[in-house]
């Protein structure tokens, strides 16, 4: 986690006014930009949870956690994706009706 980019991240998350909605302390209900801790905090959890449990992949405002069947983890901020699978299980969907 030491070589990834979380001031880029940030960067990227004020350009797009993306914002996390911050739950600590009850009386604060309020979105903003998350601090570089707060995403390191979100990041670090994402970790473990994909090394430990069952589930491989885990993700949460723009992070994804994943591990591989080596065992090595990886950990990425996502704006967007696309799986080629979707398009078939929605022609798929839409033949069977």
């Amino acid at each position: 986690m030491d070589h990834f980019n979380f001031f880029k991240v940030q960067d990227a998350m004020i350009a797009l006014d993306w914002k996390w909605q911050h739950l600590n302390d009850p009386h604060d209900q309020t979105c903003r930009v998350p601090t570089i801790e707060r995403m390191k905090e979100t990041a670090r959890y994402l970790l473990y949870e994909a090394a430990t449990e069952k589930e491989r992949h885990w993700g949460t405002g723009g992070f994804e956690a994943r591990r591989f069947m080596s065992g090595e983890l990886s950990l990425m901020f996502v704006l967007a994706e696309y799986h080629s699978s979707n398009d078939y299980h929605i022609e798929y969907e839409l033949s069977t009706l």
